[in-house]
């Protein structure tokens, strides 16, 4: 399984499930602000 993730590209990471909630929190926040800069809406 992990040689199909990383042959295309896919970095494997093993955290804890904080520090995941942690990451998508920011990432949230990140991709929520080029969203809105962007004006892209959903359907």
């Amino acid at each position: 399984m992990r040689a199909a993730l990383v042959s295309p590209g896919v970095e494997l990471e093993t955290t804890t499930l904080e520090a995941l909630a942690a990451r998508i929190k920011t990432e949230t926040a990140a991709y929520a602000s080029v969203i809105k800069a962007a004006g892209i809406r959903a359907e």
